[in-house]
């Protein structure tokens, strides 16, 4: 599966829409502290994004893109470079609910990156 990637250029990678600037990694420590799936914890999402439309929340942990496991920053970002405006992508996430931790996937139509 990775052989047949294509390298995508930074103008055409598709857009998520999450602040990974306030994203935080929830490490092995971390998880068996505090009973957290390993991933990415989010902490903010861009309004009118593909992922807020997608129904992705604040507090959401990210832990799998398109079935390839996420535990760091780099890796999500890595594993999102080789998605373009357009793609749809599997984000398979948890959720704090009332017993715990769930988990859902969200189907996601990346969009084109904003200009700055």
């Amino acid at each position: 599966q990775l052989m047949k990637r294509e390298v995508i250029s930074e103008s055409e990678i598709g857009f998520l829409g999450i602040y990974l600037d306030t994203a935080q990694e929830v490490t092995e420590a971390f998880s068996q502290q505090f009973n957290m799936p390993i991933g990415i914890y989010i902490n903010g999402i861009v309004e009118d994004s593909p992922a807020e439309q997608a129904g992705m929340k604040k507090g959401y942990i990210i832990t799998k893109i398109n079935d390839i496991k996420v535990d760091t920053i780099e890796n999500l970002t890595n594993a999102l470079s080789y998605n373009k405006a357009g793609d749809t992508i599997t984000l398979t996430v948890s959720y704090l609910d009332t017993g715990g931790y769930e988990e859902k996937s969200l189907s996601i139509v990346l969009a084109k990156k904003p200009k700055q």
